[in-house]
């Protein structure tokens, strides 16, 4: 129409499967509220998790059983929610992707996972719970 200012159209960036951190940030935010924080404490010090990699697999497990997710985003989101706030998100990566290659966490779609059933901490939740 005349008289209009003419806009320039931005198209976004692809992101070609990166999360950038503003996004992840904004998950974090979302899962934090999500996971009972001093549940998820107590069962990571009845299951004896120790190492982030097993901190993890076993946050996966409470949202699994506990709080019934089938599905859950990177556990190391609500890992963080919970009070490991000490976790370096480059640890919290590279220990999530060792979880994925081991088998012990499975990628359902993309950015949702689920834990696989032979967890041990999956075995331990059903039967705390």
């Amino acid at each position: 129409a005349a008289g209009m200012p003419v806009r320039n159209v931005v198209l976004d960036k692809p992101s070609f499967g990166i999360a950038t951190e503003a996004e992840e940030d904004e998950e974090l935010a979302e899962d934090s509220k999500e996971i009972d924080e001093r549940g998820f404490a107590s069962f990571a010090e009845t299951v004896g998790a120790k190492s982030m990699a097993e901190m993890l697999e076993a946050a996966a497990a409470y949202a699994t059983c506990v709080e019934n997710r089938s599905q859950f985003t990177r556990p190391q989101r609500m890992m963080a929610s919970a009070g490991t706030k000490t976790v370096s998100r480059e640890d919290g990566l590279r220990s999530f992707g060792t979880l994925l290659r081991t088998g012990r966490i499975e990628k359902v779609t993309r950015g949702h996972y689920s834990l696989a059933d032979t967890s041990p901490y999956l075995a331990e939740a059903r039967r705390l719970s």
